[in-house]
C-alpha cells in the first residue's frame, strides 16, 4: 500500500515541476534571454510554495518524498 502511495507521488512531483517550467518559461520568453535569474527565481519560488511535504494515511506512518 504505502509503495502504491509512493509512486502516486512521484508522478505529481514530476507532473507539478513540468507545470512550474511550462509557467515560468512562458515570461522568460517573453522577456528573453537577458532575464534568465527572473526563470531561475520564478521556478524556484514556485517550486517552495507548491512542494508536497508530507502524507498522512490513517492507520500508517507518515510517507514523505525523500
Amino acid at each position: 500500500m504505502k509503495k502504491i502511495h509512493k509512486i502516486e507521488l512521484e508522478k505529481c512531483s514530476v507532473v507539478e515541476e513540468s507545470i512550474l517550467k511550462q509557467k515560468s518559461g512562458t515570461k522568460w520568453l517573453q522577456l528573453g534571454d537577458d532575464n534568465t535569474a527572473y526563470f531561475f527565481a520564478t521556478f524556484k519560488c514556485g517550486q517552495v510554495q507548491n512542494r508536497i511535504i508530507c502524507l498522512v494515511y490513517s492507520q500508517s506512518d507518515p510517507a514523505t518524498s525523500k
